[in-house]
């Protein structure tokens, strides 16, 4: 049986809409325009229920709106600036997205806000305006404005970084085996104090990741450390807090190569050398990681995988590749074909020998 998370809410007097047949069948509106104009990503099951609401509903698609169908569809990525400043990898994810798109005739454009806030009610606007057709969201946090203003309206949206998965919003998410394994290799060194760099706990990626590095370092009966902080300023204060402790941690694994850079020159104000006093591994590799002083051990960022995953997820939403069983559209697994190959460089080895 096909649920939905959506209440069915009373109708609105006056003339029906799309958004009615939508609540009333458990789809999202992309699934009731596709259904009605017999395009293919629509189970059968799921057409027929949709056909049969518009029809007691007494609801016909605007012949003026089904010709506009024959535009382009355009998918907008929903970036802000604040709280949380965007991914330095954010380039990678577009491209790779765009790539998925383009082959299918769907254009991908990218919109920077200040805030949460104003992108979500930039994002309402457009899609009343039907400017768009399905939103990415990527650096989802916890009370996510944009989420919240585009959910409300039922709009096809992808959340890159963690979320609830509905008939009208896929789930991207990177995983964190490579962490995991990063946090293993500097264990297999010797260190037993470990500490995470990452942004704000509010980030839905970064509180997940903490939860599981803290379960693997503690597991193997090892002390682990959080810092976290948004900005430059913000990330070299937490370091420096962290690096200057008694029980400070002999090793850190930074959730970017940005953090890692951050922490090699905290390291050195604090006149601690790198790799011999403290061993530190960037969470995504980079020209920065290669050419930088000592040369930085990293993690392959998945950026092309990650982007290409978003795009799938958002032609899943549009209806442009089959839909699953539930009709729900699945979260997807973006990691690497195999677990990533942490690149070793000279920014680890075993920890200070009075450790």
């Amino acid at each position: 049986m096909v649920t939905s998370s959506r209440p069915n809410r009373p109708l609105a007097t006056g003339r029906p809409t799309i958004a009615d047949v939508a609540r009333v069948a458990g789809v999202s509106t992309a699934v009731v325009s596709y259904a009605v104009n017999g395009r293919p990503g629509v189970s059968g099951a799921t057409r027929d229920r949709v056909l049969r609401v518009a029809d007691q509903l007494g609801w016909r698609p605007h012949a003026a709106a089904q010709s506009l169908r024959a535009r382009s569809e355009v998918v907008a990525m929903l970036v802000t600036t604040r709280p949380h400043p965007p991914s330095t990898h954010l380039f990678e994810l577009v491209v790779g997205a765009q790539q998925v798109l383009n082959r299918a005739g769907v254009e991908l454009a990218l919109h920077l806000e200040a805030t949460h806030a104003e992108a979500g009610a930039a994002a309402t606007r457009w899609w009343a305006e039907r400017r768009f057709d399905a939103f990415v969201i990527p650096d989802v946090t916890d009370d996510d404005a944009r989420v919240s203003a585009l959910r409300r309206r039922h709009a096809p949206v992808v959340l890159v970084g963690g979320g609830k998965p509905s008939p009208s919003v896929a789930v991207v998410d990177a995983g964190n085996d490579g962490f995991v394994e990063a946090v293993e290799l500097l264990h297999a060194l010797g260190h037993r104090r470990i500490g995470y760099v990452g942004g704000s706990e509010a980030l839905r990626s970064t509180a997940r990741r903490i939860r599981v590095l803290r379960r693997v370092v503690e597991s193997a009966e090892g002390e682990f450390f959080v810092a976290t902080g948004d900005g430059d300023d913000g990330t070299a204060t937490v370091i420096h807090r962290m690096l200057s402790a008694d029980d400070a941690p002999t090793a850190l694994v930074t959730d970017d190569d940005h953090g890692a850079l951050i922490a090699l020159d905290t390291a050195r104000r604090l006149g601690l050398r790198v790799p011999w006093d403290l061993s530190v591994i960037a969470g995504s590799d980079s020209t920065m990681c290669q050419l930088a002083e000592p040369p930085i051990t990293a993690l392959p960022f998945p950026g092309a995988v990650l982007g290409a995953a978003i795009g799938a997820a958002t032609l899943g939403l549009l209806g442009a590749a089959p839909a699953t069983p539930d009709d729900a559209a699945p979260v997807l697994d973006a990691r690497t074909p195999a677990p990533p190959q942490v690149i070793l460089r000279a920014t680890t080895a075993p920890p200070p020998r009075s450790t």
